[in-house]
């Protein structure tokens, strides 16, 4: 038998032995011509098919409204295989969903602050789902460092920054608060893409 198959349902990706593959050809007294570039062929698409998740990541990055179609066309394999691989990605939360992306300062959201908190004790997952629970919240993190939590806020002005900050310090859990206003954002929000495009 020259290679070991198993195809998935749609026919549109296999797994494939590729070791046994590669002994084959080094042991081409077994192979004729046709069918040692059958093998290369085998070994190819195994190699195409790893490599396409990241590709299909980085495409919706460009372009999270991408259709099927069109993701296909770029990648030059069939809209099923798109679909699957979409779905799996889906299904593993790599792709965890597909939102807009907003200009805050746009919308009157122009004062960002960052937050840094010391927090009392045991409470520090108590006082990291509440900050989540702030709707101008955008980033909550637990730290190493001198604070327990940094989190970035979007406010309409200085004195709804200031509020919010006032009620974080009514919090008997939050021992200190220590705020940061941004002066100028370089970047924000920004995603990278992932494996050979980089």
């Amino acid at each position: 038998m020259l290679a070991m198959h198993a195809n998935r349902t749609d026919g549109t990706a296999e797994l494939i032995s590729v070791l046994s593959l590669t002994e084959l050809i080094f042991n081409r007294q077994y192979l004729d011509i046709s069918q040692e570039v059958s093998v290369w062929n085998d070994i190819t698409r195994v190699m195409t098919y790893e490599n396409l998740d990241s590709e299909l990541i980085n495409v919706l990055l460009n372009d999270g409204r991408a259709s099927l179609r069109g993701i296909a066309k770029d990648l030059d394999v069939s809209v099923a295989t798109v679909s699957n691989h979409l779905e799996d990605l889906q299904d593993t939360d790599i792709i965890t969903g597909y939102t807009p992306t907003l200009d805050y300062d746009s919308l009157g959201y122009d004062v960002t602050a960052v937050i840094q908190l010391k927090v009392e004790g045991t409470a520090l997952p108590d006082v990291t789902a509440r900050l989540q629970n702030q709707p101008q919240m955008i980033s909550v993190y637990e730290v190493t460092g001198d604070h327990d939590i940094v989190a970035i806020g979007k406010y309409t002005d200085t004195d709804e920054m200031n509020q919010q900050i006032k009620t974080l310090l009514s919090d008997a859990d939050i021992n200190e608060s220590n705020t940061s206003v941004v002066l100028n954002t370089a970047s924000e929000h920004d995603q990278f893409k992932i494996g050979k495009e980089r």
